[in-house]
């Protein structure tokens, strides 16, 4: 930042750059970013002395020492003056004879009578203080450009740094146990991990042991400073590559000889986070002796230090972003995702791909290669959909939002055609339906992405709703909105996937494919969920259809969690569904079968059957029991398993024959039946019990970013499912109330792959 602050650079040019008239001619925006242009206007020139000659391109302004113009990120090629081509769009449209009659430092004369204003490509919006410049002189080159170059390269190592990552690098002293772990995770995800691709990451590897794997092994002190100091160096350099850098040669560029800390920290958070998927008792942890959460810790070090490397370095590039993403997931799986640190995690993620201009429009270019332009929207499409997925959770405003952002969906794309040429991809994109959709049939991560961004953004209104003071009428129609809405992106999405909306869970498809269906139902289910308890809560709806949602969800998480070959395979996304999406939707109906069974005169037809909800229940319960200790979804878990008992207990628990039935007054809850006030029993409200700094509002789960769990870390540290002890020996009156009181909709992380 420091050089952002400095006195401006001078501008020389190479040679081969274009003649005097055509730089007159230019506009400030076509030149080479991050400099100082002062350059003079033909219609100047009547009332000023005679031009002197600019500097020729092939010599500086003393004609003695000749430079070159440093490369910055996503620079143009060495020896290419595109940038300098003049272009018709730089002319205006003036009348001669009025602008004679204007003062000559006034603005451009349009015709329009509207003053010009450049559209800025900056993370800036027109009120920014640097649009002055532009709305004023911009016609006149007098005003500092933007600068795209955020890396430093003149910043010292210190040889502490340098000791500190010799001692990060013997986390790859075993490259079999390295590769054996990347494997492992690409295998569970079929390759298509939350950002970064297996073609990458294993062209990262190989390069790596191919020039440094024999330092690595023998970990001979010497060797490994030097290879420590190299790593430091490549990091402060920036990234150079342009529009037709195939895949193969943009992988070179970060790891072999230029091995960046990126890259390290990249590796080590895949591995802890395949250490935290695998079960305990598998046999790559056996084969290699290695303790699975220690492995999973030793990871995450590596993982949030090289982030700290990154930023002494500078280094903000397209390798940034994929490193905080697979950091933040590595941390989460380890600490819990509802951290401090979490929180601040994701927060530098969104910080990130708005300083890299990745919220507006993203195209390639002859400065970006498509390839690199797709993994780009991933990358924001993770941001975003991760910060909506918190915010709603913690009930706090969302750090990104669509009204601001330019969501362009990555395209339906596998990670193997991402890896080809732009020709190829070109023609790929061409094959799509009308909607941007493969026809082939096959859900994979760029299918997913498409899907579900548009679902996260009707999710971010919901937060909207709950955040925001609207009145009864304006809730109502936004409501609405957000409803049809959500039914346009239904009909916008393939008919294959379209089916899936209403099917129930079938473990004969592919696994990875169920797996993404589900977390598409049960985030939309969510949605649903989430928007009708609003509405419950400020009166404006009746909780049937609340009850019909929970009814869907938890009879689908019951058949999801007895299959087998899913919750071996996917046993964190798995636990993490149990726990959010069903315990969420198990509370609710324990509350309403609870509420049903006091009831004076018992429902011929009743809402829930009886005998079949309780056996659910149980079956739930008993499913919550074997959640594993080491997960960090595990004290949820057992604080939901507690209460369900407890109700299940109240229930099935035969009264005195003594003690009459007493009917408790319906809270002001989203569970409330319809009854004559003359038949209930009055009773003092009960306030809900929240932790201090909780905010009451909304949550839903399922984000559609890669699973993320801790949900027990996100809870204050007084709270509980659990009723108070005093509740628990009293009539059922009082334990009716409480049970209204609870905030059941309080939701977790987002879930998915």
């Amino acid at each position: 930042m420091s050089n952002l602050l400095g006195p401006p650079p001078k501008i020389i040019f190479n040679g081969g750059g274009p003649n005097e008239t055509e730089l007159i001619s230019l506009r400030p925006s076509q030149l080479v970013t991050g400099t100082w242009l002062i350059l003079q206007f033909q219609n100047r020139a009547s009332r000023q002395a005679p031009k002197r000659s600019l500097p020729t391109p092939s010599r500086s302004a003393d004609d003695s020492h000749p430079q070159s113009i440093a490369s910055s990120i996503e620079g143009p090629r060495p020896n290419r003056n595109d940038a300098f081509a003049p272009s018709a769009s730089a002319h205006y449209q003036t009348d001669s004879s009025a602008q004679s009659q204007r003062a000559a430092s006034a603005p451009p004369f349009r015709l329009d009578a509207e003053p010009y204003i450049k559209k800025d490509t900056s993370y800036t919006a027109d009120n920014s203080f640097r649009s002055i410049f532009r709305e004023n002189f911009d016609t006149y080159g007098t005003f500092p450009t933007d600068s795209t170059s955020t890396q430093q390269t003149d910043l010292p190592i210190a040889a502490e740094s340098v000791t500190q990552g010799c001692r990060l690098l013997t986390l790859l002293s075993n490259r079999w146990v390295v590769n054996d772990f990347i494997d492992k995770w690409f295998e569970v995800c079929e390759g298509a991990d939350d950002i970064s691709i297996v073609g990458i990451v294993k062209g990262w590897l190989r390069k790596l042991w191919l020039c440094h794997g024999d330092v690595l092994e023998s970990q001979d002190t010497d060797s490994m400073y030097r290879l420590s100091e190299l790593l430091w160096r490549n990091t402060q350099a920036p990234l150079v590559f342009n529009g037709t850098t195939t895949a193969p040669e943009w992988i070179d560029l970060s790891t072999g000889p230029n091995i960046r800390w990126e890259v390290i920290g990249i590796i080590a958070a895949i591995v802890g986070i395949c250490a935290r998927y695998c079960e305990a008792s598998h046999a790559i942890f056996q084969k290699h002796n290695v303790d699975r959460l220690i492995l999973a810790k030793q990871a995450t070090h590596v993982s949030n230090t090289c982030v700290t490397f990154t930023q002494k370095c500078a280094a903000v590039n397209d390798l940034l972003p994929w490193l905080l993403v697979e950091d933040h997931i590595c941390s989460a799986l380890v600490r819990g995702v509802h951290t401090y640190d979490s929180y601040r995690q994701t927060g530098e993620i969104v910080s990130t791909v708005v300083f890299l201009k990745w919220h507006q429009k993203i195209e390639a270019n002859e400065s970006v290669p498509h390839f690199l332009v797709e993994m780009r929207k991933r990358a924001r499409a993770s941001a975003y959909c991760a910060e909506i997925g918190n915010a709603t959770f913690l009930g706090r405003p969302p750090r990104a939002s669509y009204h601001y952002w330019d969501l362009d969906a990555p395209s339906d794309l596998t990670d193997s055609q991402l890896m080809q040429s732009n020709e190829e991809i070109e023609s790929l994109l061409a094959q799509m339906d009308e909607h941007g959709y493969n026809r082939t049939g096959r859900l994979h991560r760029g299918t997913w992405y498409r899907v579900w961004l548009g679902f996260a953004q009707r999710r971010e209104d919901v937060l909207d709703l709950a955040l925001r003071n609207y009145t009864n009428d304006e809730l109502l129609r936004k409501a609405s909105d957000i409803e049809r809405k959500s039914e346009e992106h239904w009909q916008r999405i393939p008919a294959w996937i379209r089916e899936a909306r209403h099917q129930k869970f079938n473990p004969t498809q592919n696994l990875l494919e169920q797996l993404y269906l589900t977390v598409i139902r049960h985030g939309t289910r969510g949605n649903e969920l989430m928007l009708q308890r609003l509405l419950i809560r400020r009166k404006v709806a009746t909780s049937e259809k609340l009850i019909q949602i929970s009814q869907t969800i938890f009879k689908e998480v019951l058949e999801v969690g007895h299959s087998p070959d899913m919750v071996s395979k996917f046993q964190l996304d798995i636990t993490s569904i149990l726990v959010v999406h069903g315990l969420r939707a198990a509370i609710i109906i324990a509350a309403e079968l609870f509420k049903q069974e006091q009831l004076p005169v018992y429902p011929k037809e009743p809402l829930l059957p009886r005998s079949q909800t309780i056996q659910d229940l149980s079956v739930f319960a008993a499913r919550l029991g074997v959640v594993d200790p080491s997960d960090s979804m595990y004290d949820m878990s057992q604080d939901g398993r507690r209460m369900l008992i407890f109700v299940l207990d109240k229930i099935l628990a035969p009264k005195p024959a003594d003690q009459p039935v007493v009917v408790p007054q319906p809270c002001q809850g989203p569970l409330d039946h319809d009854q004559p006030q003359d038949q209930l029993q009055q009773q003092p409200p009960l306030a809900p019990h929240l932790g201090d700094g909780q905010m009451e509002v909304e949550t839903a789960s399922n984000s559609g970013v890669a699973y993320m769990p801790g949900m027990a870390s996100a809870m204050p540290s007084d709270f509980g499912f659990g009723p108070p002890d005093w509740i628990i020996n009293e009539d059922d009156s009082m334990f009716m109330q409480w049970l209204d009181s609870v905030d059941w909709v309080r939701q977790g992380p987002y879930v998915g792959l």
